[in-house]
């Protein structure tokens, strides 16, 4: 039975030498989120800056686009101040939870995580299809001589696009996020910053 825990904590000591702690992987996954936040909030700013520039220009086609890069702008800036502000309020409430109850911590956001990334999957889908539908709108404003529509087609797909390429990079933060929540979930540091399997059991690394 000894030789049999011993077997166990020394594979834990070798494949956890260098692994992040449950605090190590939020941290570092919620300053990517604050980032992120702060992308969104300049995206949508410059949304709103562009749309208004296209709403004040001549043309059809810009009247078009307008309309569209203002959506985009008020719904970019709207989710950039949520997560950015939202990251960091759970960061904190976080960090005293990890203190509490590691264990049930790491159980509890890693179930958290995984409907994040299943939204995550449905957003990615639901944009395809977005620049799909602005590509078609835009095909056939041109070709039925609507310009209005083909700027709106234009507009959508390329935010679209944009708003695609964000979620793809926060999906892959989200990924890596919860396999570092899967190979720190019998990690956690004393009060001395040293190593500690959750169970209670001392590591010297």
């Amino acid at each position: 039975m000894r030789l049999g825990m011993l077997a166990v904590i020394l594979a834990v000591t070798t494949s956890s030498a260098d692994a992040d702690t449950p605090r190590d992987a939020m941290e570092d996954y919620f300053a990517g989120e604050v980032r992120g936040g702060w992308v969104l909030t300049g995206m949508g700013v410059g949304g709103l800056v562009t749309g208004g520039v296209l709403l004040a220009g001549d043309g059809d086609r810009a009247q078009g686009a307008s309309y569209v890069v203002l959506g985009f702008g008020v719904a970019h800036l709207a989710a950039g101040v949520y997560v950015n502000v939202a990251s960091r309020i759970r960061r904190r409430v976080y960090r005293v939870a990890i203190d509490k109850a590691p264990q049930a911590w790491v159980e509890v956001e890693s179930y958290r995580m995984k409907g994040v990334s299943t939204q995550l999957l449905v957003l990615k889908i639901v944009e395809v299809v977005l620049i799909a539908g602005g590509g078609v709108m835009a095909y056939y404003g041109n070709d039925s001589d609507r310009p209005q529509l083909e700027g709106a087609g234009y507009a959508l797909a390329a935010e679209a696009a944009a708003t695609l390429l964000f979620d793809i990079v926060a999906s892959r933060r989200a990924s890596r996020y919860r396999a570092k929540l899967a190979g720190s979930a019998m990690l956690t540091r004393d009060a001395a910053d040293q190593p500690v399997l959750l169970g209670g059991l001392m590591m010297q690394f």
